[in-house]
């Protein structure tokens, strides 16, 4: 199944003019904030407070 998908998207790509092969690739990561280990912090969506008195 990968090997008939990446002949389509080469043969794609030569019927429009370009190269078989991307010259570019982008990697996309999402970032997550992180708290400290030795605290324990939280967030209480009710009272929308932040810190150690949301525990």
């Amino acid at each position: 199944m990968i090997i008939i998908n990446e002949m389509l998207v080469a043969v794609t790509r030569l019927a429009e003019g370009r190269k078989m092969e991307p010259a570019a690739a982008i990697i996309d990561s999402q970032s997550v904030k992180t708290t400290e280990a030795d605290s324990p912090r939280g967030y209480n969506a009710g009272k929308k407070i932040k810190g150690a008195n949301a525990v």
